[in-house]
């Protein structure tokens, strides 16, 4: 029985009180109210606790098995990724510049399409390499991603200004030199067709 039943049942009750005929006895009312309201009452309460018991039940099972399971596929994920960065770098070192071809598949290195920076030091940045990343008026607030900034004010607007790595790896893509407070590296990956 449901809840909404055991409810329409109590509400049954007050409506058959209200029709019950005049030569039912006062204390004849109240066993049948009593009788009826207590199993009612009981199967309510039953319900409920039951109902509560169940979702305390699912909070527990979220959190701790499906949660665990979360945690093991994340670790997984992880094994597998560390395993195919090091599947990667083997065949890096067997190919050795060079390519297999089978009739199967063909297997080689290739030059990633653009090099990689990665910021070592701000402060040695040249400021030729920095570029115009959000620009605000004054009094706006802007929502700025992590990272490190440099600041101007120009003409009642406040530009914001990040490393530019585009314009840094094509520097380095040009000249071969490294832009100071920058290592710029051209990385490969493997690739199979």
């Amino acid at each position: 029985m449901k809840l909404v039943d055991i409810n329409d049942g109590i509400r049954f009750l007050n409506e058959m009180l209200d029709n019950l005929d005049e030569e039912t006895t006062p204390e004849e009312e109240l066993e049948l109210i009593k009788s009826a309201l207590e199993a009612a009452e009981i199967q309510r309460d039953e319900k409920i606790v039951g109902v509560a018991r169940w979702r305390k039940s699912l909070q527990a099972e979220a959190k701790e098995v499906i949660g665990g399971e979360i945690k093991r596929l994340r670790d997984r994920r992880a094994s597998y990724e560390k395993r195919v960065e090091s599947l990667g770098e083997y065949l890096k070192f067997a190919l050795n510049g060079g390519k297999v071809k089978t009739p199967i598949a063909t297997v080689w290195e290739q030059k990633n399409s653009k090099p990689s920076v990665k910021i070592v030091d701000t402060e040695e940045i040249p400021p030729v390499f920095w570029a115009v990343k959000y620009t605000i008026k004054d009094g706006e607030l802007a929502n700025v991603s992590p990272g490190e900034y440099r600041f101007a004010h120009v003409f009642g607007e406040i530009e914001i200004y990040a490393p530019d790595k585009d314009k840094i790896a094509k520097h380095w893509q040009e000249t071969g030199e490294q832009v100071p407070g920058t290592i710029t590296t051209q990385g490969t990956h493997i690739q199979m067709r």
